[in-house]
C-alpha cells in the first residue's frame, strides 16, 4: 500500500510541519503501520522522536487543538488526544530508546511491530530492518530477540493475543521460547495479565487462542485450578473430560453468539446489547461469560465420587465451583460486578437444565429463577445451552439437544415478555410491612416479601388487602413455629 495514503490523515500535515519547523527527527512506528498494511482500522498512533517527546507533544496539542496527557515523565512519554469526526484519536510520543531508529526498532517485541516511517524524509519508504513486512505478508508473529520475553514476560501473552486478533500464526521458535519461559509470567502484575486475557477473549474466535494459551502452559500459570480438571473423566452423558469439556463449552458459546439472529430471531438485538454491556473498564458481560465457560465446572475435581456401579458423580460441584471462581476473580483483581456475576452464574449453572427436565415448567419455578439470577438470567441460559451442546456422550440422543434449545428459547421469551405471574408487582413494600405489623428492619422483611411474591405467582393473593391478611396469618404461625421465617 502507498505510504502517501497514510499521510492523508488530517493530523499528519500538522505533525510533519511541526517536526520540520522544530528540526525534530520524528518517526511513525509500531502497530499502526501494521494495521494500515492489513487494512485494519486504527485510532492509536505511536511516534518515536529523537529529542524531547514530552515537549513536542505539548506543542502538538496546541497546534492541533488536542488534549495533552503526561504518561511517563521519566521515560519521556506523552499522549495527545484528538477528537475527529466524533472519534477519539490517540497520538503517543516517546523518546527513542536507543541512539537511532534502527537500534530502537531492535528493542521492540515482534517484527510485525518493528516497522517505521521517517515523517520528515523526502523519500517516503518503510524502515524495515527486521523484515516485518515479510512476516506481515506471511501472517507470522516472530519474536525479535532472545531477551524479548525476559525484558517483559507479558509479551508472551501479547503474542497469543495478536495471533487471536490478526489470525496470524506464532513462528515455531517463538512458540518454543514461550513454552520454555512460561513461568516468568508470575513476575508480571496481575492487572496487566488480566487485561491481556480479556483482550484475547474479546475476539470472536477466542476459543482457539485460549486453547493456544493452554497449550503453551501459560494458562496453568495464571489459573492453576484448571490443572486437576485435565483428563478428569465424567459420566456417560459426556464425551470429554472436564477441562476439555470446558474448552468445548467456550467454543459452543461463541458459535451461539455468532448465530443469535437465527437462534433467537425475536430477541437477538436485545441479547447482543446485553452481552456488550461493560461491567468494568473494557470488560463486557460477554468476555466475562467466556471466563465462566472455562470455570463453570471448576468444582468437579473437588467433588468427584464413583459409586460401586462405576457411575461418576459430582454432587454440589456448582457450590464449590462458585467459591473457587470467586477466589480466582479476587486473584485476577476483577471488578465487583464481575466477581458477583462469576459467582452467581457458576453457582446456578445447573438450574436451567433442571427447568428443561421438569415435566411442567411452572410460573412459580420461572419466578424463582428470574428472581435469583436477576440481570444474569440470559447469561445463565446461554451458558446452559453451550454446556449442553458441549455434552454429547453416548446417553445423549439428538432430540435431547433440540429440546434443551426449545425450552431455553421459551424461557428467554418469557423473560423478555414477562407476565405478573412471573415478575409480580410490588403489592406491599418493606416499609409498609414494618409500619403495619410493627416489625424491625432485618432479613425477615426480605423473606416475607419473597413469600408474598410466591403467593401472588400461585394466585393465593391478588391485592394489598389479601397481602396483609396473608402476612398476618404467616406471622401468627411463626409465633408457634419460628423456623417458618
Amino acid at each position: 500500500m502507498n505510504i502517501e495514503n497514510l499521510y492523508k490523515k488530517p493530523f499528519f500535515t500538522g505533525l510533519r510541519d511541526l517536526a520540520l519547523k522544530t528540526n525534530s527527527q520524528l518517526y511513525l512506528v509500531g502497530g499502526c503501520i501494521r494495521d494500515y498494511l492489513l487494512r485494519r482500522p486504527c485510532n492509536d498512533y505511536d511516534f518515536a522522536i529523537k529529542g524531547d517527546a514530552i515537549a513536542f507533544a505539548q506543542q502538538v496539542s496546541m497546534v492541533l487543538g488536542g488534549s495533552f496527557v503526561l504518561l511517563d515523565e521519566a521515560k519521556g512519554s506523552a499522549r495527545v488526544v484528538l477528537k475527529l469526526k466524533k472519534q477519539l484519536i490517540n497520538l503517543d510520543f516517546n523518546n527513542l530508546k536507543a541512539k537511532d531508529i534502527f537500534a530502537d526498532l531492535s528493542m521492540r517485541d515482534f517484527t510485525i511491530n518493528a516497522i517505521a516511517i521517517d515523517l520528515i524524509a523526502k523519500d517516503t519508504e518503510f524502515i524495515d530492518s527486521l523484515n516485518g513486512l515479510k512476516d506481515i505478508k506471511a501472517k507470522v508473529i516472530r519474536v525479535i530477540s532472545n531477551s524479548t520475553f525476559h525484558d517483559d514476560p507479558l509479551r508472551m501473552l501479547r503474542a497469543i493475543r495478536l495471533s487471536s486478533e490478526l489470525g496470524f500464526k506464532i513462528e515455531k521458535g517463538s512458540w518454543e521460547t514461550i513454552v520454555k519461559l512460561k513461568g516468568l509470567i508470575s513476575n508480571v502484575s496481575v492487572e496487566r495479565v488480566t487485561n491481556e486475557i480479556y483482550l484475547t477473549l474479546a475476539a470472536k474466535n477466542s476459543n482457539y487462542f485460549i486453547t493456544q494459551l493452554d497449550k503453551t502452559g501459560l494458562l496453568e500459570e495464571i489459573i492453576p485450578e484448571i490443572i486437576p480438571l485435565k483428563g478428569l473423566k465424567q459420566d456417560t452423558y459426556h464425551h470429554l473430560p472436564v477441562w476439555e469439556h470446558s474448552l468445548a463449552t467456550l467454543t459452543q458459546l461463541e458459535g451461539i453468539v455468532s448465530n443469535l439472529d437465527k437462534l433467537f430471531p425475536q430477541w437477538h438485538s436485545r441479547i447482543k446489547r446485553y452481552l456488550n454491556q461493560p461491567l468494568c473498564g473494557n470488560h463486557t458481560r460477554l468476555t466475562n461469560l467466556k471466563i465462566i465457560c472455562l470455570l463453570h465446572d471448576i468444582g468437579k475435581s473437588g467433588t468427584m465420587t464413583q459409586e460401586p456401579s462405576g457411575r461418576i458423580r459430582f454432587i454440589e460441584h456448582e457450590i464449590l465451583g462458585a467459591k473457587i471462581a470467586s477466589k480466582i476473580a479476587r486473584r485476577l483483581k476483577l471488578g465487583t460486578k464481575e466477581k458477583k456475576m462469576l459467582e452467581l452464574v457458576v453457582k446456578n449453572h445447573m438450574r436451567p437444565g433442571h427447568l428443561v427436565q421438569t415435566p411442567i415448567l411452572t410460573d412459580r419455578a420461572l419466578h424463582k429463577f428470574f428472581r435469583d439470577l436477576g440481570e444474569e438470567v440470559v447469561s445463565s441460559l446461554l451458558l446452559s445451552l453451550a454446556d449442553r451442546y458441549a455434552t454429547i456422550g453416548p446417553k445423549v440422543p439428538p432430540e435431547n439437544l433440540h429440546k434443551h434449545y426449545q425450552i431455553i428459547s421459551l424461557i428467554i421469551d418469557r423473560f423478555y415478555s414477562p407476565t405478573p405471574t412471573i415478575i409480580p408487582p410490588k403489592v406491599l413494600k418493606g416499609g409498609e410491612l414494618m409500619e403495619h405489623f410493627g416489625l424491625k428492619s432485618g432479613p425477615m422483611i426480605g423473606k416475607l416479601l419473597r413469600e408474598l411474591e410466591e403467593a401472588f405467582v400461585d394466585k393465593k393473593i391478588t391485592n394489598k388487602k389479601e397481602a396483609l391478611k396473608f402476612i398476618a396469618n404467616l406471622l401468627s404461625k411463626t409465633v408457634k413455629c419460628p423456623h417458618l421465617i
